[in-house]
C-alpha cells in the first residue's frame, strides 16, 4: 500500500492535519488513537488555560469552530472558560464525526527512510509514503529530574502526565514537585482524595497569570497567526523568547484552593538529595529543610528530545535530522532537514515559537503545511 501522506499521532494537530487533507483531496493516512494522550495522561479534572477563540482545531469550514460548536450544543461560551477536559473531548469527538476523517487505531512502530519515501509499520501492516508528519505530541518527553529518577523506585513516582484520576490514599504523605499549573492542579487533585500535600518549588512566589486577560490574548492570538515572525528570527533569539514566553505561572483559580485543601507551598526549595528507606522517602533541600513522604508526583514538565522518541531508533534517519537542543530546526513549511519529513505541535516549537506547546498553532500549521504547500503541489501534478 501507498500513501501521499502518513500522520503519526491523532491529536489536535493530527487530527486537524488530517481534515486539511481531507479537504484537499490529498491521499492520507492516520495512525493512532484519537486524543490518546489527552484521555490517558492528563487529569481528569483538567481545565484548559487556552483562550476559546484559540482553543479550536482546525478545518478549512469555520463551522467546526468550538465556539460554534459550543452554540449549537446550547452551551453559553462566555459563561464556560476555561473548558473542562471532559467538554473539549466531546467537541473533538463530533469535530472527527463531521469532518469525516477517518483513523487507523493502530500504532506505527517503525519508520525508515527508503530512498526518496518512507517505510512505516503499523501492526502487521507495512506501507510507503511520499511524506510523514510526526503528530505525537509530549507523551515521550516526560521530564523527570535525575536526583529523583537515580535515588528513588520507578513505583514510588509519577510523573503528572501518568495521573488522570484520584488514585491517592487518605492520610497518604505526598510532594509534588514543580511550579508550573499541571503540578498545582496534581496538588490539588492529590489533596481532595484526603492526601497530605506539599508543593516543593525553585521560583521564590508563586506567580498568577490568567491566559484569558484581554492582553494575553491579544498576545497569543498574534503569536499563533504570525508563525513565521518567530520563524525567520536568528536562531539565538528562539529560546530567549521562547523562555520569556512561556513562563512558570499557574491560573489565578488555583489560588484560593490551596488554602481551602490544605495543601503546603514551599517556594525557593532546590532539592538537594533524595534517600528511599522501606517505608518512606526522605527528601533534602538546598537550603536545609527536609520532608518525608510516601509518594513524589513530578510536575516538572515535558522536554521535547528527538533521540528519546521510539520511532527514530533507527540511526541513520536519526542522524540525518538537524537538531536544536533535541528539537528539529524546520523549514517554513515545517519541514525537517528530511525532504518529506514534517513535525508536528510542540515539536516545532524551536523553529516555529511557543503558541505549538498548544492548540494555538494548529490553523496556522494547517494552512502552511497542508493548504500552501501540499495541496499546490499534489494539485500541480507535482510529487509531494
Amino acid at each position: 500500500m501507498h500513501t501521499s501522506l502518513a500522520i503519526i499521532g491523532a491529536g489536535p494537530y493530527g487530527l486537524s492535519l488530517a481534515a486539511h487533507a481531507q479537504a484537499a483531496k490529498i491521499p492520507y493516512v492516520l495512525y493512532g488513537e484519537p486524543m490518546y494522550f489527552w484521555k490517558h495522561h492528563m487529569l481528569d479534572t483538567m481545565l484548559l488555560r487556552s483562550p476559546m477563540e484559540l482553543t479550536s482545531l482546525s478545518h478549512p469550514d469555520p463551522q467546526v469552530s468550538l465556539p460554534m460548536w459550543m452554540d449549537e450544543q446550547g452551551i453559553d461560551p462566555d459563561g464556560r472558560e476555561p473548558i473542562t477536559k471532559t467538554l473539549f473531548l466531546d467537541y473533538v469527538a463530533d469535530f472527527q464525526r463531521r469532518t469525516g476523517v477517518i483513523h487507523q487505531a493502530s500504532w506505527v512502530t517503525s519508520l525508515l527512510r527508503d530512498n526518496d519515501r518512507f517505510g512505516l509499520t503499523a501492526g502487521t501492516t507495512t506501507i510507503t509514503a511520499d511524506n510523514v508528519v510526526i503528530a505525537t505530541g509530549l507523551a515521550h518527553y516526560p521530564l523527570i529530574p535525575s536526583v529523583i529518577h537515580e535515588n528513588v523506585a520507578p513505583d514510588s513516582y509519577t510523573h503528572t502526565s501518568n495521573i488522570t484520576v484520584r488514585n491517592q490514599t487518605p492520610g497518604q504523605r505526598i510532594l509534588v514537585v514543580g511550579g508550573g499549573q499541571s503540578a498545582f492542579e496534581a496538588a490539588l487533585d492529590a489533596a481532595e482524595s484526603g492526601a497530605q500535600v506539599t508543593l516543593a518549588q525553585r521560583d521564590p512566589a508563586i506567580y498568577y497569570a490568567d491566559i484569558h486577560q484581554l492582553l494575553s490574548r491579544m498576545f497569543v492570538t498574534l503569536l499563533s497567526n504570525s508563525p513565521s515572525v518567530f520563524h525567520y528570527l536568528p536562531d539565538g533569539w528562539h529560546d530567549r523568547l521562547r523562555r520569556r514566553m512561556l513562563p512558570t505561572t499557574v491560573a489565578p483559580w488555583i489560588k484560593p484552593l490551596l488554602a481551602a485543601q490544605g495543601v503546603k507551598v514551599w517556594c525557593e526549595a532546590t532539592i538537594q538529595t533524595v534517600h528511599q528507606a522501606r517505608d518512606m522517602i526522605r527528601v533534602f533541600f538546598a537550603d536545609g529543610r527536609t520532608i518525608e513522604v510516601d509518594h513524589i508526583i513530578i510536575g516538572t514538565g515535558y522536554k521535547v528530545d528527538i533521540e528519546r522518541h521510539p520511532l527514530f531508533a533507527d540511526a541513520a534517519l536519526r542522524k540525518s535530522i538537524v537538531l536544536h537542543d533535541g528539537m528539529p530546526h524546520l523549514d517554513r513549511y515545517y519541514q525537517s532537514s528530511i525532504p518529506g519529513l514534517f513535525f508536528a505541535g510542540a515539536m516545532a516549537m524551536h523553529s516555529f515559537g511557543p503558541a505549538y506547546n498548544f492548540i494555538f498553532g494548529v490553523a496556522p500549521q494547517c494552512q502552511t503545511l497542508i493548504d500552501s504547500y501540499l495541496a499546490g503541489r499534489y494539485h500541480q501534478g507535482l510529487r509531494i
